[in-house]
């Protein structure tokens, strides 16, 4: 699940943290480490939240059904949702439920009213009224309603991001991964086979981490020569002038540029000129657009 950029992103945030509070390599990889893993923490804390929708919705319906006003407007509406069939081979996924119960995601238990305002969203919805009207709803209008409760909805809740954000910082720059990476995986459910739903774990991608941790490892080890390689090409503009991310950025990008000739060096600079421009300036963007640009010219070729 995780990209090659989300891994360089990471390795520049845990080398900017150990410069503004001077943390040892073996603690800042013990951190890198763990801040990759909580992506698939958020991912799996997402998949269950449309468990806890849908579980949720059982509930409301039996209870109205066994009530004494079983007629209340709302039993249609919850009973419609509650069939929906790509939410329920969701919840029913033998390979997600193992997931959830062996990660021990609890995260939704104390959010009972988050959810419910979420459901009464989706029910006051035009797509859901839409929804509601069909006899015989077909496989395409049921996907679009989850893709609907899910982009507009559940991703486009304030007050869900709000919840990540306290409870992890990291989360705010997984999000658009995770919901990403969840939206394709929804679009590429069939219900006949429950082998079309396949979510990553972190061992997957032993290959991205092991090159994060290898990429943070060599910043530090060489950064002394790093150092004097922008040193020189900075000429003018004196260091102690670099902005601390600025500074995280041009380390790890060095260090990628002179210690992984496996990576296409256009690569290399593009995306940490991008990540420059995402995570500091514009301005950012062009300095270390110049810097390593004449770092290869002289260095590489």
């Amino acid at each position: 699940m995780i990209t090659r950029r989300h891994v360089r992103i990471r390795v520049v945030q845990t080398y900017y943290s150990t410069l503004i509070n001077s943390i040892q390599q073996d603690h800042a990889v013990e951190l890198l480490t763990n801040v990759l893993h909580q992506a698939y923490q958020l991912l799996y804390i997402e998949i269950s939240l449309l468990m806890k929708i849908l579980k949720i919705i059982d509930f409301k319906t039996e209870k109205i059904s066994q009530s004494k006003t079983p007629s209340n407007p709302l039993l249609n509406q919850y009973s419609a949702l509650g069939k929906n069939p790509f939410l329920r081979f969701i919840s029913q996924h033998s390979q997600l439920n193992q997931i959830i119960i062996s990660n021990n995601i609890r995260f939704w238990n104390q959010h009972n009213k988050t959810i419910e305002n979420l459901i009464d969203k989706l029910l006051n919805s035009q797509p859901f009224n839409d929804y509601i009207t069909f006899q015989n709803p077909s496989e395409d209008q049921h996907r679009k309603l989850l893709i609907y409760l899910f982009t507009d909805i559940i991703a486009g809740s304030e007050n869900l991001q709000e919840i990540y954000q306290d409870y992890s910082m990291s989360f705010t720059d997984d999000l658009p991964l995770v919901n990403t990476y969840l939206l394709k995986s929804i679009k590429r459910i069939k219900l006949d086979d429950s082998s079309s739903l396949i979510i990553s774990i972190p061992s997957d991608q032993t290959r991205d981490i092991r090159f994060a941790k290898a990429l943070l490892k060599k910043t530090f080890v060489h950064r002394e020569q790093i150092v004097k390689h922008y040193n020189e090409s900075v000429k003018n503009w004196a260091i102690d002038r670099l902005a601390t991310l600025d500074t995280a950025i041009l380390n790890v990008s060095i260090a990628e540029l002179l210690y992984f000739p496996e990576i296409p060096k256009k690569v290399t600079i593009n995306e940490y000129v991008d990540i420059a421009k995402d995570y500091s300036t514009e301005k950012s963007g062009m300095f270390i657009n110049g810097i390593l640009d004449s770092l290869m010219k002289k260095y590489l070729n």
